[in-house]
């Protein structure tokens, strides 16, 4: 999981109005809407669910420390979303106390290996990269109109890409995998294609790895999800006039002339979508 620095989400909050239209603009969807996409749920549904959850955000110390702000901007986007959601005035083993005597439904906490989201009554745990992933693909799928049928790369084979690639291929799209490690794509693949879709039953097997016979390179997919925390991990060549990207990657692995390139069609952010999507998933 990357690290933040508080230069990354220092203005998160004040700008969320902001984010949201673009948001709008680029899927047409709200960030509460690519949420409960990537969720599987109508925002008929959550909406009412949402309004009595209370989610309590607890500071943690452990590790390299505190991130100034983090907390308090990961309250700020549940509470924008529609949630009553609060810090809690205490850290750590005494903050989740606090959280517990407080009677939240849920909470939201995150150390340097793993930022989780605990829902209380059914003791599911929601981890970011994974519902970060599937955020991502949610808004590239929007973006494209539907990814089913269409090909989309997935750059990055961790946790968050890996996730990313599942929820595409459910979504029927044909996944090319690219990796700098090649036998962690080759892994994806395989654990990918002996999947099941859980509505049909059907087992997946449109996943393939760049390299292999007759798969296309980067510079030939229109739809691209980048998971990877490198800089300038797409070069500026491989994108078009029509090229659509999902990057929840840290630093953007888009560079500024790619960037300029692109705009209207990049979704990109540092905390958004991962903690909209965990916090509809908390339901």
């Amino acid at each position: 999981m990357t690290r933040l620095k508080t230069c990354d989400i220092d203005t998160i909050a004040e700008n969320l109005d902001t984010y949201n239209v673009e948001l709008i603009e680029k899927t047409g969807q709200s960030l509460l809407g690519v949420a409960c996409h990537a969720c599987g749920r109508k925002l008929s549904e959550i909406t009412p669910l949402m309004e009595e959850f209370t989610v309590g955000v607890v500071p943690v110390t452990a590790g390299q420390g505190i991130i100034t702000t983090f907390s308090h901007t990961v309250a700020s986007i549940l509470v924008y979303l529609g949630f009553p959601a609060s810090v809690t005035e205490a850290m750590d083993t005494s903050g989740l106390a606090e959280a517990f005597e407080a009677g939240v439904r849920g909470i939201m906490m995150s150390d340097d290996n793993r930022f989780v989201a605990l829902n209380l009554n059914t003791q599911r745990v929601i981890d970011n990269s994974v519902f970060t992933g599937r955020g991502y693909a949610a808004a590239l799928d929007l973006m494209a109109g539907g990814v089913k049928g269409k090909t989309v790369g997935v750059v990055g084979c961790g946790p968050v890409g890996s996730a990313a690639a599942g929820w595409l291929m459910n979504a029927g799209a044909h996944v090319v995998l690219y990796d700098v490690v090649a036998p962690a794509a080759r892994l994806l693949r395989d654990l990918l294609s002996g999947s099941v879709n859980s509505d049909s039953g059907k087992t997946l097997s449109r996943v393939s790895v760049a390299g292999d016979d007759k798969v296309p390179g980067l510079d030939q997919v229109r739809y691209i999800l980048d998971a990877t925390p490198v800089a300038n991990a797409i070069p500026d060549t491989v994108l078009s006039d029509t090229t659509c990207v999902a990057a929840p990657g840290v630093p953007l692995g888009v560079s500024p002339t790619g960037y300029e390139k692109i705009a209207s069609r990049l979704v990109h952010d540092k905390l958004e979508i991962g903690v909209a999507s965990m916090a509809v998933a908390m339901l």
